[in-house]
């Protein structure tokens, strides 16, 4: 996977063995910025635990279920809602 911008940051995002994370299927270094998911993750899972764990780099200090009810509600808008995420993506120059 690519490098990722969050808050000032480029973060290194990789696809791990699921052994290498321990109990959790994905994590976030905020020292080293990196972002490590477990390659036996569904592509699915791959978006939510991405965005959960850019979610712990933007702030670190929120509660984990915090976290996890953001991503839920974040991650629903978006695939309910294809044409906000294309307001992102569209070049302001054109």
């Amino acid at each position: 996977m690519k490098s990722i911008k969050i808050g000032g940051n480029m973060y290194r995002v990789y696809m791990t063995k699921d052994e290498n994370l321990g109990d959790a299927a994905a994590d976030c270094d905020n020292q080293k910025h990196i972002i490590r998911i477990g390659r036996g993750a569904k592509p699915e899972a791959v978006r939510h635990f991405l965005l959960h764990e850019i979610l712990h780099a933007l702030n670190w200090e929120w509660e984990e279920k915090e976290i996890e009810m953001l991503a839920v509600m974040i991650e629903q808008v978006l695939v309910d809602n294809p044409h906000v995420t294309q307001l992102f993506l569209k070049n302001e120059d054109k």
